[in-house]
């Protein structure tokens, strides 16, 4: 299948990775072997294009693990989801739908209680885990944010868009 995402725990002994065929797979680094697949989007054809995982991340804590979903096709437009998953087992902890087409990249900040995103339409979102809801960012951009990044302080947010501009975002 075509990987799309992957990310390591923060002690570095499991590996996240999702792509194309929906599923979020976790792996034991040093044994080389798969711990679990889940199915993290439930598969919805259309004509033109697949629902699929386009970013994965872990939590600071190694605790959770997050993943954006999105659609390929360009006249889709279903909401991509926000996906929060018990990194031990894959267990759903929280799917969140975000009002956009594709969620590109994924960070959480440094406690853990926010996460991050980038989106095809929305350069940034940033959604309080706890409440599920979005919180504000100024201002808001219309351009399609393709990565985004956190400094370890959580102080300031990074992102790249289809534009060609890596802009920096002060957080509070």
């Amino acid at each position: 299948t075509y990987v799309t995402g992957v990310a390591f725990a923060p002690d570095s002994k499991r590996l996240a990775s999702v792509g194309f065929d929906r599923k979020l797979r976790v792996w034991d680094v040093e044994k080389r072997r798969q711990v679990y697949a889940i199915e993290a989007v439930q598969k919805t054809e259309v004509p033109d294009g697949v629902a699929a995982l386009f970013a994965v991340s872990y939590s600071t804590d190694g605790k959770r693990i997050a993943t954006g979903s999105g659609v390929i096709s360009e006249s889709d437009n279903r909401d991509a989801i926000l996906g929060i998953w018990n990194a031990a087992d894959g267990k759903d902890v929280l799917q969140i739908p975000t009002k956009a087409r594709r969620v590109s990249g994924l960070t959480f900040s440094p406690d853990g209680k926010r996460l991050f995103s980038a989106h095809y339409g929305v350069t940034l979102r940033v959604t309080d885990i706890d409440t599920a809801k979005e919180l504000p960012v100024a201002p808001e951009l219309k351009v399609a944010g393709t990565a985004v990044a956190l400094t370890a302080d959580g102080k300031t947010a990074v992102t790249a868009s289809d534009d060609g501009l890596v802009r920096l975002w002060s957080v509070k």
